[in-house]
């Protein structure tokens, strides 16, 4: 996922970079509860950590499936059957 990030797209760079930071913080404010409790662990206070948790690779996958899309039409622009 990490080399999708980084990949340049200076189109929709700002925009990829805003929505993982978005829910990069979403995903520790979500899971400081149970990182700062002294309680033993308890798996409920982490349940709504899920949804950035699923949503991140998700992006990651999309963004790849784009990629790839791009270059095969880039790579098929011009030929014609004849």
């Amino acid at each position: 996922m990490g080399v999708v990030l980084l990949w340049p797209d200076r189109g929709a760079l700002r925009l990829r970079k805003d929505r993982i930071c978005f829910y990069a913080h979403v995903l520790i404010a979500l899971l400081l509860p149970t990182m700062v409790t002294a309680a033993p662990p308890n798996f409920v206070r982490t349940l709504g950590a899920l949804p950035p948790i699923f949503a991140l690779p998700g992006i990651g996958v999309a963004t790849l499936f784009n990629r790839l899309q791009l270059i095969h039409h880039r790579g098929t622009e011009g030929t014609e059957k004849i």
